[in-house]
């Protein structure tokens, strides 16, 4: 019998406390059998921003996660060349794990442009969905994508609530530039990791 495995993916630049509370809501959710951290490689629609090597980004996650036995860490997208993906992704994914059924945690701004994805018919075929809620979307909208994803495609959506937490990479990155506190945004040990390295100054 296969497992349900939800697959978390981010750039996390770096990983933070949204992230975190984002992810433990999926795996409380008792529906899944597994959550594993995706961290991109090259995201294609993010080339401009500062973005920590793939050593870094995984050494944060690493610090953030090394308590939780809840989750896992994937490095299918972390050094991949050029542009990275979903699609690629998780067909990589699914043969690698035939037996499974793969979700993919998106929140409701993603899930709303799902059709402006790369190949995003395709996607739809092979890819089932974990969807957090964020804050500033409206549940019509919500519930008229579900119903045309669901007339169309073979795909399972799986609604999760999360609280709702309005912090992003990029302002944590700015606070590290301007050397200002970024204490209870991002774990203890991610922050000690930051300054370790001296990211993004």
């Amino acid at each position: 019998m296969g497992k349900r495995i939800a697959w978390m993916g981010g750039s996390f630049n770096p990983v933070h406390t949204g992230h975190l509370v984002a992810a433990s809501e999926v795996a409380d959710s008792r529906y899944f059998d597994r959550v594993c951290f995706l961290p991109s490689g090259t995201p294609a629609h993010k080339p401009d921003i500062q973005m920590a090597s793939a050593k870094h980004r995984l050494g944060m996650l690493e610090a953030a996660l090394q308590e939780d036995d809840r989750f896992l860490i994937s490095t299918e997208e972390l050094y991949r060349s050029g542009n990275t993906y979903t699609f690629d992704t998780m067909t990589a994914l699914g043969k690698r794990f035939p037996e499974d059924r793969h979700f993919l945690v998106v929140g409701s701004d993603a899930f709303l442009d799902l059709q402006k994805w790369h190949r995003s018919e395709e996607l739809l075929q092979i890819c089932n969905f974990a969807l957090v809620n964020r804050s500033g979307y409206s549940r019509e909208a919500i519930d008229r994508q579900k119903a045309w994803i669901l007339d169309r495609f073979p795909c399972q959506i799986q609604e999760i609530e999360i609280p709702d937490m309005e912090i992003s990479s990029s302002d944590i990155r700015r606070r590290v530039r301007e050397r200002r506190t970024i204490r209870y945004l991002v774990p203890e040990s991610v922050a000690a990791y930051i300054n370790r390295y001296d990211l993004y100054r």
